[in-house]
């Protein structure tokens, strides 16, 4: 078979086989294990915080879960609202601060010193609150320690480092759903992890949570590969020169490099970190002799605070598009960070939740979400495309805040939970938005200066929530001033505004659309382009081009994804069509034949056929 017409040559790799072949499979058992670790406590830290705020301001211990919202003492109804304010500036310093001054610095080096550092840095600083928690159980500490041990999460997110990764080692029209694999398996540890603290107890659920945490590092030490272009390339050129002097002193140096780096070079491919289309930067001087990695690591490590910082926000400024994107950012990242800091503590003050209960509302949210990402994440992006899926999963995020405003029983906020599982797919699909325009060696500075804008608003909205829930929630239940669903409504504004704007972001832009070569022959080649959207990648078969210049076309992508379709659709009716009508024909002439063959008379000595 011609090279041309083999599978590999002339169709591109599926998802999940690009999946194994990056390398990208390797990261999900740590998403998992990690996740696993962090979500044991997630029933079980809202009510000792409740319980802890409520013991510091009555003066001995006490345990809130035992009253109901209309019997519980006032220490126990203002402990909700201290809990969410010092949740909320803990939010703040944390993101508005920290993560705001830090992502796009960490952003800038993991580009040249690679991801893993910082995913190990990541977990250390996670650790600090689990250690908090224990100790705070032995009597040993307050809860107010907590808190400022969690800010220091700000810094460097494994997790959101792991979601770089997937723009690194994925093609852009498997972003989107590689993200929903990582975001899958965080839903699989979510799942598990409540319904494991539910069962344990507190001090046997902070042992569980220490040991799979310090279990993620080592995962991440043995088995996760690097994946930042530069670092790679330049781990290549420095192996290759150690491995080009160490044979050219023993005699056969030329075979032998060539060997070494055929097999460095698989290996990297192997793992989705060989860039093809890569420049010599950094490890390269003019005289063209790459640099040690040492000498990269040192040059790198003399940039400023300054410089890394300005690196990402340059991109930002010379794109309005991105600033567009960044403004959405920043709604979407303000509306959930308020919300999911205010959630559990609204449900306890409202309707009385316990750790139980907590533990069985995070599973079904986690539930459905990774159902809503199984099943129904592909055909969105599919059929609608990373912008309209963001817009979708907005719509979702505004139906849970108002069906939460309206819920007055356990089972009806947990029904408003689960509608909301459906904004799950809002995520993946924003990641693989902002990566559509962003150079492979400049993503690393865009997601950390878009992460920082996130940080900014994760920190700000949760102050906003804060002073509504607190102002709304004085007297407790039966009170005139006790609205603390105003909360949700505020939700419910941020996340339509942040719609309107996502469906409008193409506008006054030259919107990235589905690009089709030219037929060449008519036997329905696929083509040849590559685009940015997934949904191109769907229609990327289509055979015809919209465009006879094959060049973007300012229209809003959406309708011309439905053309690409419809013209997908169309090309295969007629493909049928013709090979129906072919088989038709030749039927025809078989009977015909042997009708023939049948009528004719034997001569004689003519055998039997």
């Amino acid at each position: 078979m011609p090279a041309e017409n083999s599978p590999t040559a002339s169709q591109p790799l599926g998802l999940l086989a690009s999946i194994w072949k990056s390398g990208l499979v390797r990261f999900l058992p740590f998403v998992f294990i990690y996740v696993l670790g962090v979500a044991v406590l997630f029933p079980i830290v809202p009510t000792i915080q409740t319980n802890g705020f409520a013991s510091a301001a009555i003066g001995h211990v006490i345990d809130c879960q035992e009253f109901t919202p209309e019997t519980a003492p006032q220490e126990c109804v203002e402990a909700h609202a201290q809990a969410v304010t010092w949740g909320s500036w803990t939010s703040f310093v944390s993101g508005s601060i920290l993560s705001f001054l830090c992502s796009p610095v960490v952003g800038h080096l993991s580009d040249h010193w690679g991801r893993r550092p910082f995913m190990l840095v990541g977990i250390g600083i996670a650790i600090g609150p689990m250690v908090v928690i224990m100790f705070n159980l032995w009597g040993w500490l307050s809860i107010f320690w907590y808190y400022p041990f969690q800010a220091l999460n700000g810094i460097v997110s494994s997790f959101s480092m792991v979601l770089t990764c997937v723009a690194d080692v994925m093609e852009p029209r498997h972003r989107a759903a590689a993200a929903a694999f990582v975001l899958a398996m965080f839903s699989i540890g979510l799942i598990i992890g409540p319904i494991v603290g539910g069962i344990i107890s507190p001090d046997q659920a902070v042992y569980v949570c220490i040991s799979l945490t310090v279990c993620a590092a080592l995962y991440v030490l043995l088995f996760v590969p690097e994946t930042a272009p530069r670092k790679c390339r330049a781990i290549d050129r420095v192996l290759s020169m150690r491995a080009g002097s160490i044979f050219n002193a023993s005699g056969n140096g030329a075979e032998a490099r060539t060997r070494y780096q055929k097999v460095a070079s698989d290996g990297a491919s192997s793992s989705g970190q060989h860039n093809s289309e890569g420049k010599v930067d950094d490890a390269v001087e003019e005289s063209g002799t790459p640099t040690s990695a040492s000498d990269t690591s040192t040059d790198v490590g003399r940039m400023t605070m300054l410089a890394s910082l300005t690196n990402g926000w340059r991109i930002l400024a010379s794109s309005s598009w991105y600033m567009k994107l960044a403004l959405i950012w920043a709604l979407f990242s303000a509306m959930s960070s308020g919300a999911q800091d205010t959630l559990l503590q609204y449900l306890q003050l409202t309707l009385g939740f316990t750790t139980h209960d907590q533990a069985e509302l995070l599973v079904v949210m986690a539930s459905c979400s990774l159902a809503v990402k199984v099943t129904v994440l592909g055909l969105l992006i599919r059929f609608l495309g990373d912008q309209w899926v963001v817009v979708f999963g907005l719509v979702a995020y505004v139906i849970e805040f108002l069906l939460l405003a309206a819920a007055h029983t356990k089972a009806t906020s947990i029904a408003a939970v689960a509608v909301g599982a459906f904004a799950a797919v809002a995520w993946p699909a924003f990641i693989a938005l902002q990566s559509s325009r962003a150079n492979a060696d400049d993503w690393g500075a865009v997601a950390g200066m878009l992460q920082a804008v996130g940080s900014l608003a994760s920190g700000t909205g949760p102050l906003l929530f804060a002073a509504i829930f607190s102002r709304t929630s004085v007297g407790g239940p039966g009170s005139a001033n006790f609205h603390p669903e105003l909360v949700w409504y505020l939700g419910s504004i941020l996340g339509g505004i942040a719609a309107i704007l996502t469906a409008c972001i193409y506008v006054g832009e030259n919107a990235p659309v589905p690009i089709v070569s030219r037929r060449g022959n008519g036997d329905g080649d696929h083509a040849s382009g590559q685009s940015s959207s997934p949904v191109a990648a769907v229609a990327g078969g289509a055979g015809n081009s919209l465009r006879n210049d094959d060049k973007p076309d300012p229209h809003d992508p959406w309708v011309l994804n439905r053309t690409v379709d419809l013209q997908s659709s169309l090309e295969r009716l007629r493909s049928f069509k013709t090979h129906a009508m072919h088989k038709t024909n030749e039927d025809r002439g078989n009977q015909h034949r042997d009708a023939g063959s049948e009528a004719r008379p034997l001569l004689p000595g003519q055998p039997h056929k």
